[in-house]
């Protein structure tokens, strides 16, 4: 887990971890948080949901950018357990965020769901926490 501000180099850093990843022969999926739980709904209504499903388990490395920005629905938590349940502790997740895990749980409509998404992600796993001022702002300077 990458934490930290806005602008702090998050996925500057998970990018470059999963590029090195890549070169090393490692499956390298990438999404944006947000946009999983969109791809997740343009498939079903495709009917590739479960093809859609079997190719984000079966990436060696999943790297979910933006964590934990929003509130999530119960849908959405069911879409994000299924991938997370079949790659514990056996395939690497790479999440950043700008909250740190124990903010985490209050996100999720059904705590059950919340208690078991954050532990899969939780534990076990290493926190970086990044700190410093935006880049962004330091660019504009």
């Amino acid at each position: 887990m990458v934490v930290g501000k806005t602008g702090v180099g998050k996925t500057h850093l998970a990018i470059a971890q999963g590029k090195r990843l890549c070169e090393e022969g490692q499956t390298t999926a990438f999404y944006s948080s947000n946009l999983l739980f969109e791809e997740a709904a343009a498939e079903r209504a495709a009917g590739r949901y479960i093809a859609w499903l079997r190719r984000c388990k079966k990436a060696s490395v999943l790297i979910l950018d933006d964590f934990a920005l929003r509130n999530y629905t119960h849908e959405e938590a069911n879409i994000l357990l299924e991938i997370l349940e079949d790659r514990y502790q056996k395939a690497i997740t790479i999440v950043t965020s700008q909250v740190s895990p124990a903010g985490w749980t209050s996100l999720f409509e059904d705590p059950v769901n919340a208690e078991a998404i954050t532990d899969r992600l939780k534990n076990p796993s290493a926190v970086v926490e990044l700190r410093g001022e935006s880049y962004r702002k330091r660019l504009g300077s």
